[in-house]
């Protein structure tokens, strides 16, 4: 009877390893958003991983794999890549957009197939990283700037001061595309003729 016993609560222990076993040793990653920008035909592609490891951005048309973007990222850290739009809608509708990471002998995670939003007139010849500024677009959207929420609308600043008011405020309901926050301030792209400026950190919701 006591070996019986013994046997049971092993079973029992073994079950609940094994039960643990994937959510111990999971990597796994979410798209967050994703958005276009006609104005410098970029994708900016933003996602949130579980666990550390190598995760990668993959843009895939007609079967076709035409651009990969990532590299090695911290657990729990959400990333963002931008990428200059190449073509598009070849013989079916879209792109897709895949998170992949090579390890355990490669494994997607999440994906946009097919992600068919409006590209206006963006169709270059190839996918690649953003385009250098040009004199059509002097200040393109900085890699890694992310798409958030200015609810409230607020005031902007040349620099992460609050003596370097520029005089002018941004509009209530809007969203822009975003750095990181630092100092208490958040930079702000406006546009390819303009030069970014800066909000308070308080303004912007992630």
């Amino acid at each position: 009877m006591r070996f019986l016993r013994l046997g049971v609560m092993l079973a029992l222990i073994i079950g609940l390893f094994v039960a643990a076993l994937p959510s111990m040793a999971a990597q796994g990653a979410t798209i967050d958003s994703l958005v276009v920008n006609t104005a410098d035909c970029t994708l900016t592609v933003t996602f949130t991983v579980q666990d550390a490891g190598d995760y990668y951005v993959q843009i895939w048309d007609d079967g076709v794999l035409e651009y990969a973007v990532g590299g090695a990222t911290a657990a729990g850290a959400t990333v963002a890549y931008t990428m200059a739009i190449g073509p598009v809608a070849q013989d079916s509708a879209g792109i897709g957009v895949y998170i992949y990471s090579a390890a355990s002998g490669g494994t997607y995670y999440d994906d946009e197939d097919p992600y068919n939003p409006d590209f206006g007139d963006c169709n270059g010849s190839e996918w690649t990283d953003p385009v250098a500024a040009s004199a059509d677009c002097p200040n393109p959207t900085p890699s890694g700037f992310v798409v958030r929420s200015i609810p409230a609308g607020a005031l902007t600043f040349f620099k992460a001061s609050l003596d370097a008011y520029t005089g002018f405020n941004l509009p209530a309901g809007e969203t822009w595309y975003t750095g990181t926050a630092e100092d208490g301030f958040v930079e702000v792209w406006i546009a390819c003729q303009a030069t970014n400026i800066f909000v308070p950190a308080e303004n912007v919701v992630n």
